[in-house]
């Protein structure tokens, strides 16, 4: 089985809802734009000589890590304020789409968590299996 690994950092964002015009033209958000090129650059950095497109079945991985508040008193809890963790998987997906998959349906499992840590940087880790 190969594994591809890297890292984002900063705070993950979530995939923000399309936008439209007032003349009815569908738009993504610079926001989400931008933090997909940032999950396209993080893989670039990561795997310069790009390995080839994978065109079979993955499993993803993915730890969003959030900065706690100075206000928490402990070290580690989880995250269940927002963004929410099915639009940070779906923002991973659709960046990586014709990066390092062909098309993010043939991703068949994800794993995802939603961590506030004091230790470590904010930072999305993002490991694909296949």
């Amino acid at each position: 089985m190969n594994e591809i690994i890297f890292v984002v950092p900063g705070i993950p964002i979530a995939k923000g809802r399309p936008r439209f015009t007032r003349r009815g033209i569908c738009f993504t958000p610079k926001k989400t734009e931008g933090y997909e090129n940032q999950v396209k650059y993080a893989f670039f950095n990561a795997y310069p000589n790009r390995p080839p497109l994978i065109d079979k079945p993955v499993s993803l991985t993915i730890e969003a890590i959030f900065p706690i508040p100075k206000s928490a008193k402990v070290n580690d809890r989880v995250k269940t304020t927002r963004p929410d963790l099915d639009n940070i998987i779906k923002i991973v997906g659709d960046a990586l789409n014709g990066i390092a998959w062909r098309d993010d349906s043939i991703v068949w499992r994800v794993v995802a968590e939603k961590i506030e840590c004091r230790e470590n940087l904010p930072e999305l880790r993002i490991k694909i299996n296949y």
